[in-house]
């Protein structure tokens, strides 16, 4: 009676820490617990290594995404070169 349906949220800042830093959390870790909290999406954070800051490091992550992802995994990449705040990353 008192029940809301929605078909899936998006958490737009979360930390799945592979290429990396995968004994942190991985992709298919990140997404089992989004998908039990009830999200059908999700945008990573680019604090990864390599840094996705050219579109070879971002192609890397969503290669992984692609194989490995349960929902949608949506990469953001990193801003600057590094995320050293210095020089604009080319994407």
């Amino acid at each position: 009676p008192n029940c809301v349906v929605f078909p899936g949220f998006c958490d737009v800042h979360v930390h799945f820490r592979e290429p990396g830093f995968s004994y942190k959390e991985t992709i298919v870790s990140g997404c089992a617990a989004a998908a039990r909290g009830g999200y059908t999406a999700v945008c990573t954070m680019p604090n990864l290594n390599p840094v996705p800051d050219t579109p070879q490091n971002l192609a890397l992550q969503q290669e992984l995404i692609e194989r490995s992802a349960s929902i949608h995994v949506y990469p953001y990449g990193a801003i600057t070169l590094g995320q050293q705040g210095q020089t604009l990353a080319d994407l």
